[in-house]
């Protein structure tokens, strides 16, 4: 990475935590956003779906992940091992503990049950979290490519989709060849991406 690219994501990193901790009515705001994502034809015809569990100033997911269990999907969270993340099937929150970095991850007594473990490639709709998100479908991660690795792997159609505030959103980030670039972005008050019509509202049609 050329030191000027690392400069500037790492400027951009700042900034952009910066305003998500001083997002106000987070879990409020957090539902509306996640509302929007579950109101599109994409998440309705989904049946296998990559939630990440949400902690301290992120977009909480919690919730959503309990709607989607009470929906009947396949609700994959991620693991970490080394620098890896692995896909655990949930079947319900009761299931989680806090684990890597205090991310909530499934429990030891269930991470160890091979059927319960998963591929990339069985995931129709991957729900994203990030630092900051371009308009044009650029993400900054916490720089420790986790995600951009998982997604390296993909060979099949996941859907990958970015769920963030509003403050969070910039108009492009900077990309290396190996960054990941999302389908679509949502937020409260919009949805962002090339891909973006993936997530109109199945009421509203449009965006």
């Amino acid at each position: 990475m050329e030191p000027t690219l690392l400069a500037t994501k790492t400027e951009l990193r700042s900034t952009a935590l910066r305003q998500r901790r001083e997002q106000q009515d987070r879990h409020a705001v957090s539902q509306r956003i996640l509302d929007r994502l579950f109101a599109s034809k994409t998440y309705q015809t989904s049946r296998t779906i990559l939630f990440y569990v949400g902690v301290r100033s992120e977009v909480g997911t919690l919730d959503h992940v309990a709607r989607a269990l009470g929906d009947g999907k396949n609700v994959f969270v991620p693991l970490c091992d080394a620098d890896q993340l692995r896909l655990f099937q949930l079947k319900s929150l009761e299931e989680l503990t806090p684990g890597t970095y205090g991310i909530p991850e499934p429990s030891p007594s269930v991470r160890t049950l091979v059927d319960r473990m998963g591929s990339i490639d069985e995931v129709e709709l991957a729900v994203v979290p990030g630092v900051a998100f371009g308009k044009d479908g650029s993400r900054l991660g916490n720089g420790r490519g986790y995600y951009d690795r998982l997604f390296r792997a993909i060979t099949g159609p996941t859907v990958r989709v970015g769920v963030a505030f509003e403050c969070q959103i910039f108009e492009s980030l900077p990309m290396n060849d190996h960054d990941i670039w999302m389908d679509a972005i949502v937020t409260e008050s919009a949805i962002y991406g090339p891909n973006r019509r993936l997530f109109e509202s199945l009421e509203a049609g449009q965006q």
